[in-house]
């Protein structure tokens, strides 16, 4: 009976480490690989002046992360409002809402945007599809515009885009 016992006790200790391992090998931040300057292939420009991104986040604008297992892509850049000089750090997955709300269903992230009576509840809509960033109006009573045309349909975002929603300008920074 105690050699019974002592053959349970080994095989939990052993399912234990086999489960810890696979944790510590399957973790989203597991061996990244940090890229100053990278370059995108399809465009032959570094990715800074490409307007497209690379997989992963960074701390610091220029620079692309490589996740090395390479799960789901991360995608940010920054909006700068040209007028208050607030920098806005836009990360999401999947899209992000702009406008006067506080959120919207069905949206991952929402930048809210106060005193500018002129911005719509849900304004605009910014998200990923094949690896580039489009920005749509979403029935603004004041449309959304990049570098001064409005955008009826889904437009690609570039580095030094600047987009007007209501009064406000921000300039997108890759």
């Amino acid at each position: 009976m105690e050699i019974l016992v002592l053959i349970i006790c080994a095989v939990i200790i052993v399912a234990g480490i086999v489960l810890i391992i696979w944790i510590l090998r399957n973790r989203y931040d597991n061996s990244n690989v940090v890229i100053h300057g990278g370059m995108d292939t399809g465009t032959q420009k570094n990715g800074t002046e490409s307007g497209s991104l690379f997989i992963g986040v960074s701390n610091e604008l220029g620079t692309s992360v490589l996740n090395g297992k390479n799960r789901r892509r991360t995608y940010r850049f920054y909006l700068i409002d040209m007028e208050k000089g607030e920098k806005y750090d836009i990360q999401f997955r999947e899209n992000i809402g702009i406008g006067r709300a506080e959120n919207v269903r069905g949206i991952e992230r929402f930048l809210t945007i106060h005193n500018d009576m002129r911005i719509s509840g849900y304004h605009c809509r910014i998200y990923a599809f094949n690896s580039q960033i489009y920005i749509e109006d979403t029935g603004s009573k004041n449309h959304t515009y990049v570098n001064q045309e409005q955008v009826t349909r889904p437009h690609v975002l570039r580095n030094n885009d600047v987009i007007r929603i209501g009064d406000t300008r921000l300039t997108v920074k890759f």
